[in-house]
């Protein structure tokens, strides 16, 4: 295995990884989290204002 094709695999392999962590956070996220009332956004369990737009969390 050539040193190119064997940084192209391990670049690869980190991408993959990268993806399943952003899901499973992005899961993690809206599973016990709450949307905003105005722009629908997933938000924390714990927070009193939007991420995405800034709107108070009733």
């Amino acid at each position: 295995m050539t040193p190119i094709v064997f940084l192209m695999l391990v670049l690869g392999v980190i991408g993959a990884l990268m993806i399943l962590r952003n899901a499973a956070r992005r899961q993690s996220l809206h599973g016990d989290g709450r949307s905003c009332p105005r722009c629908g956004a997933a938000n924390r369990g714990h927070a009193r204002f939007c991420a995405q737009c800034g709107s108070p969390l009733v």
